[in-house]
Formats: structure tokens, sequence, C-alpha cells
């Protein structure tokens, strides 16, 4: 009989079946065809031979239960699970080509493999014992597994037919419209405490064969979610005293100035110097013992407005064919949110806020609704019991593609210097047009983090007087500074906290920019030392454009940055501290439609809604479906990924997004599904392939990024040194835009008309089939980390 390969090499000289031999004797000693022969009849005589009476004659499940908490049927070990792979992998058969032999580590479970074949057993027997088979036929369902699959596994008792899953799955719909409406009646005569979040879903039908009369076709809808409400004081749901301040026209008075006086500043210097201490203590792993006392800056020094950790409650809508990119679309998709689905009454919405969260589009849509409706006569009829909410993902998606249009040199040339180039030196891929997510956060972090250590090698060598040569790249720089038997290595927090408040002062204020545009004003004292002039420089100027494009990209990022931290972190407190800056960046950007939203939170917040009603706003902005630190998102995000289970699941042309199979069969159940898949998950106890990998490293980025900031002296100043193009400062282009009458004309439009707003553009609803929605930012120990994306995100790993 062969011998496996993978059974020699595992067991070596060991397994020579006759001990006290060398090898050699072991490899010239034959054993005789009569010994052989003995041998195996000796063997089969042992197989042959009956086992001890357990008592019965049967078998069950007991006995299988019992004798596998004896270890007589050992579970698989889930930590040798990759290494079993690998074995099965190499030297399946042997040279002989015999087959492979018996693998020495068990890959299977008995236990799990006979439970499996009796409950098919049991199903082919008795026809109604089918709780087996039909999570089988879920699990299937749910990985869009091919019609042949299901005929096979229903053939064999392993899975009941694909007609009888729909068929579940719409008795399922009716449970979960039955938890849904208890939920809805356990306060019947009060506000409703949920929160509806919809959004457009739309997917291309396409015609493999096209014709005149058979193109392909857009098949436009609208998704929704309900999530029911945290940590709402009492009667701040009332729409009677919200109807008051509006009717009052507060928002009048409202003046830029006003504006500019809401923002904390020192709450913005205090988080600017600590994400630069963060990113120091990130990349010097001679700094990382700082890493608490950086962490408790933002939790507890600069900690603003934080959320109580819960796992969210959120259920899944029945989608709709209303096109939401639409006014008349919105009024039949929120319709049928709240009249069919959640069945709430006119005297129920009578004086009760419903708040309804959307992006930019779903928000305009809403208002321009109640416009439309407002000579209406009850509340509910005109639609006043309705208060958009604008969600937060789309926003920080948009400002991110404004920073990049902003920064974006139109032509590339010897001696221009900015995003652009340094895009192109790291050879990444971005269509500032476009702007995906993933390569424009990227793209954003990398520079924000390669500037700012930059700036901190600069302060060493002014605070040290060690210059190291330039062969020497950026991180090994600053390890050596800071690191053991380095000129810093004594520094104390407090003195590592100046440095990073020296680094703020310099280069990410707007002072800093006006300075660099002036060489007066730029002084040693404060900015360090300076080069002596351009070789280029034209005398007539005294600015440093390569500076000041530089100081409006730093702080804009900071800003972003801030905000992604601060929403994976749930302190809605500092997103709000950006949100009040991003009132005058979005002007400044000419992004006037979010510009207007801005306009139109701060008038909210100001003067119309109650102290409860705001507090309610921000503490329901974010959810968490996994109940973990570090993991909260943005609700229009969480709807994203619905959206792509409900486009995945679509596998009928001829179908609309309100057709039953849609409504009921698949976004109906779309969490349930997640929750089914991790329960098999867990009884199979099988990894969870999330997709998720290993972030990779971006220290050869920051060193390469380094080395030109060096080489260029993109942060000393040189009077005169000019770029191809300017980077402006949208923060004070913005402010002058709104002095300059912009808000003024708001005021007016909104007081005249409380529900109108500036129309937004029709957004591009081709479908993208393969377009998949980002993942959430999270914050875990101060680090913050975006990974690529992942199916399973509903289903992310929960809290115990």
């Amino acid at each position: 009989m062969a011998v496996n390969k993978r059974l020699r090499k595992r067991l070596g000289d060991a397994y020579d079946p006759i001990p006290n031999r060398t090898a050699a004797e072991a490899a010239t000693e034959a054993i005789t065809p009569t010994q052989q022969s003995s041998d195996e009849e000796s063997m089969l005589q042992h197989e042959r031979e009956p086992e001890e009476p357990v008592g019965n004659d049967e078998l069950h499940a007991s006995d299988l239960g019992a004798a596998r908490s004896e270890g007589l049927f050992p579970a698989a070990d889930e930590d040798n699970q990759s290494a079993r792979r690998e074995d099965i992998a190499e030297d399946d058969v042997d040279e002989a080509g015999a087959d492979p032999g018996i693998a020495l580590n068990m890959r299977r479970d008995p236990w799990l493999a006979v439970t499996t074949i009796m409950c098919m057993l049991l199903y082919i027997q008795y026809k109604f014992n089918t709780l087996f088979a039909t999570i089988v036929g879920m699990l299937l369902f749910i990985s869009r597994a091919n019609h042949t699959i299901f005929a096979m596994c229903s053939r064999i008792g392993l899975s009941i037919s694909r007609s009888d899953v729909l068929r579940k799955l719409h008795e399922i719909a009716k449970d979960s419209q039955k938890r849904l409406d208890d939920w809805i009646m356990q306060n019947p005569d009060g506000p409703f405490d949920g929160k509806v979040v919809f959004d457009n879903v739309n997917k291309m039908a396409r015609a493999w064969d096209p014709t005149l009369g058979h193109r392909n076709i857009l098949r436009c809808g609208t998704s929704a979610i309900v999530i029911k409400l945290e940590d709402v004081p009492e009667g701040a749901l009332r729409l009677s005293p919200l109807l008051e301040n509006i009717a009052s026209n507060a928002r009048s008075k409202l003046t830029v100035e006003e504006l500019k006086k809401d923002i904390n500043w020192a709450h913005v210097r205090g988080i600017g110097t600590g994400h630069i201490l963060r990113t120091l203590v990130k990349h010097v792993p001679a700094l990382q013992r700082h890493n608490s006392n950086v962490e408790h800056l933002f939790s507890e020094s600069y900690a603003v407005h934080r959320l109580r950790l819960r796992k969210s409650d959120i259920t899944s809508l029945r989608c709709s064919g209303a096109n939401e990119a639409t006014t008349a679309g919105v009024n039949e998709a929120l319709q049928d949110v709240y009249d069919a689905q959640l069945k709430l009454s006119d005297e129920r919405l009578e004086d009760s806020i419903l708040i309804v969260g959307g992006d930019q589009l779903s928000v305009d849509r809403t208002r321009k609704l109640q416009r439309a409706v407002l000579k209406g006569g009850t509340n509910a009829e005109c639609g006043r019991f309705l208060r958009p909410q604008l969600e937060l993902w789309h926003t920080k998606w948009n400002n991110g593609k404004n920073i990049v249009q902003l920064n974006w040199a139109p032509t590339i040339e010897a001696g221009t210097f900015g995003l652009r180039h340094d895009c192109e030196l790291l050879q990444r891929q971005l269509n500032p047009t476009k702007c995906d997510f993933y390569p424009m956060h990227g793209l954003l972090e990398v520079r924000f983090e390669a500037l700012t250590l930059e700036g901190i090698r600069l302060l060493c060598e002014e605070y040290t007087g060690v210059v190291y040569p330039a062969s020497d790249n950026l991180l090994d720089c600053l390890e050596k500074y800071f690191g053991k038997d380095g000129p810093l290595a004594d520094h104390c927090f407090d003195c590592l906290e100046d440095m990073a408040r020296t680094l703020y002062n310099r280069y990410y204020t707007e002072t800093a920019c006006d300075h660099s545009e002036h060489d007066d004003k730029w002084t040693e004292a404060r900015y360090g030392p300076s080069a002596a002039f351009a070789p280029s420089a034209r005398l007539a100027s005294t600015a440093d454009r390569v500076i000041a494009n530089n100081v409006n990209f730093l702080r804009a990022v900071l800003w972003y940055l801030e905000f992604c931290t601060a929403v994976a972190v749930g302190d809605m407190g500092r997103v709000w501290e950006i949100i009040k800056i991003w009132r005058f960046s979005f002007w400044g950007c000419g992004a006037t439609n979010y510009g207007n939203e801005m306009l139109e939170l701060a008038c909210n917040f100001l003067y119309e809604f109650s102290e409860k009603l705001r507090i309610t706003f921000l503490n329901n902005w974010l959810v968490n479906p996994s109940g973990l630190p570090g993991h909260w998102q943005e609700c229009d995000l969480l709807l994203e990924h619905y959206n792509y289970w409900i486009k995945l699941l679509f596998n009928a042309k001829s179908l609309d997004f309100d057709s039953k199979f849609l409504r009921e069969c698949v976004s109906f159940n779309l969490r349930g599904f997640n929750d089914l898949r991790d329960r098999f998950r867990d009884i199979f106890r099988t990894t969870k392939s999330g997709g998720r990998h290993t972030p990779a490293s971006i220290a050869a980025d920051i060193n390469k990024l380094g080395e030109h900031y060096r080489r260029d002296m993109v942060l000393v100043f040189h009077r005169g040194r000019t770029q191809s193009y300017t980077v402006v400062n949208e923060f004070s282009r913005g402010f002058n835009k709104l002095d300059g009458g912009q808000l003024d004309t708001f005021l007016q439009r909104t007081s005249r008309e409380p529900f109108r707003v500036t129309p937004e553009e029709l957004e591009d609803l081709e479908a993208e089939e393969e377009r998949i929605p980002a993942n959430p930012i999270t914050v875990v120990n101060g680090v913050s980390s975006l990974q690529e994306f992942s199916t399973a995100i509903l289903n992310e790993q929960t809290a115990p």
C-alpha cells in the first residue's frame, strides 16, 4: 500500500511500524507476502469485531452529544484551520498516483456531519420536518445560488425548493410587519419614536440583444429604513412649539458675524493640535508611549457631545417604485412609508414630528413637497410634521471633492507642486471630477500626514540644531530625534504638545495663509528660518504661493479628517463644530446647494429648534449597527449598503422596485438575512469572511513625499516663489460671499416661503452595477481605518 507524501513528511522516521531500527534497516528490509497477508487479515478481523452495546439498538442525537463531549468526536480546531488548508493543498496524491491517504488533523466535525445527515433523513422521512432544510434554502437564496444548485440540494433533502423559499419569505415578511406594528403601537397616542432614512435606488436592466423596441431600461425606486430614536427628552417631538418658532420669523435676525462668532475657535485649535500629535504618535514608534495621553485629549479634553454607546435598532422597510429624484416621487415614497407601512394616523401626526433623513437631493425634494402642499388644511395634510435632516456621509464626501478640486493643478510642469503633483509622484489614480471616495480619502490623508511630519522635522532641526543627512528618509529622521539616545528622547508629553501647537500656528490657520502672502509678516520668530528668495521669483511679489497653497490644503483637510474621526467615535458635538465651519466653506467652494443646507441647519439650531429637539437631533444623527466603540457611521452610508443588497438580489429584468418579490422577499427581510447568516456561521463555526485585509503600510509613501518636501523645501518660506495655480482660502471666500448678500437672499427667500430651497440639479442616475458603497471609517485606539467594501457590513460583529 502506497504511503501518502504528507504522511511521510509529518511522521518522518517515526512512521516505521517496527521500532528500534535505523532508517537504513527500515529501507532495506522487506516484508514478506505471508507477513503482509497475515497483517491485513488481523486488521480485517479487528474491524469485524462488534463493539460493546450502548444499551439501545438505535443511535440517538443525545448519544452523539455525549460522545462528542467525551472527546470521541473531536470538534474542528479553529486555530489550526488555516494550517490544515495549506496541508490539503499540497501533496494530496503521492508519486505512484495512489489515493491521498489519511489526513492526520481532522478538518471536519463528525458531530456536525452526522447531525446534518440526520436532519436530511428526517426531512426525507417526514415532509413537514423542514426547519434545517429551510435554513439552508434561505442561505442559498442569500448567496444567490443558481436554480440548478437549489434543485440538487432539494433533491437530496438538504434544502427546500426555491419556490418554497419564496413562500417562506412572504410569511416572514408578514411576521416582520407584525413586529413593526407592535413597535408602533407601543405608544399609539404619542409621537412616533423612529427616524426614517430614504434614498433612491436604481439598477440598469440591460438588453443583451437590443432592438428598437427592446432597449436598456434604468429602473428607479426608493428604499428606506427606520431607526429607533434613542435618548429623546420628554416632549421633544411635539410639533406645535416648532411651528410657533418658525412663524415668529426669528431667523431673519441672523447675521454673518453671528455665524462666525458661533464657531468655537479654541476647540478647533485644540483638536488641530491633537491631530498633529496623533499623526506623530502613529508614525514614530519612539513616541507611541504617549498614545494614551493623545487619546485622552479627544475622549476627555475636547469631547463635546459623545453619544451613549449602544447597538442601534434598525428595521429595513419595503422598497417602492417611486422616483425619489422628483418631488412627486418623494410624495409617493413618503406616503408609502408613513401611511402604508408605518400606518401612522393623521391624528397622531397632527402634533408630532417625524424626522426624515436623506442626502441633499432627498432633503431638497422633501422641502419642495412641503411648499407644494403648504395651502392644505391640517398639519398631516400639509406635511408640516416632516422634519428633513441632512445626513452626513454625502455631506462629508462632497466636502472632500471640493478640497480635491480646489487643490488640483490644471497642468503639471517643472516647479509645480501640490496635490496633483503628489498624486502622480505616488502613482495613484484619481479622477478629480468623479472623485471616488476610497482614492480621494487615501490621498488626502497620506499627503496631510506627510506634510505634518515634514513640519515636525523642521521644528526638530530648529530646537536641537541637529541636521541629519538628506539621504535619511523622513520617518527615520524623526525616529532618530525622538528615539533612544536622540536629542529629543527625553521630551515629555507637555513639550510635545507645545511643539504641535507651534506647528499648528505656523501652517494650519488663516493667519498663516495671510502672512505667507507678505514677506514682512512671515517673521522667523514666528515661522522659523526662511530661504533668501526663489531663483525664479518676481521681485514685485512678496508671497510664497507654495506655502500659501499648502496652508489652505492643511487647514481644510484637518477639518475633514476631524469630521471623519468624530463620526467614528460618535462625538456629535465635535461633528457639529465642523459643520459650523462648513457653513462658510461650502459657499467658498461654490457648492451652493450644500451651502444652503448649512444655513438652514444654522437657522434651525439657533432660532427654531427647542433645546430638547436639538438634543434629539444630535443623539440620533449617527447609527451603530454593531454596538462596538469606534464603529459609529452615517445613516445614509448604512442605507447605501442596504441598497447594494437590494440590487444584488434584483435578479429579474422584468421586475420593478415595487414588485412583490423585491418589496416582500428582499428589502423587508434584509436585516433578517444578515442575522441568519451570522447564526449559520456560528452553528458551523466557520471563519467569518468579511473581505477585510490588513491595512497597507503607507510608510514608503510618506518617505517618498518627505524626500520631495525636503528637497524642494515646500514648507520653508521663499520670497517671491510662484505657482501656476492658486488654492483659494475657501473659508474667507465663503465669508465674503455671505457678507456680500448671499445670506440676505437666503433669509428673504426662506422667511417668505419657509419650505423653499435652491433647486438641485438632477444627479446622474446612470446605474453602475459594479459600483459598491464605501465602508465606514472606524477609529480603534486612536487609529482610523477605512477598509475596502465588505458585504458583511450589515452583520458586523456585535458587542458582547
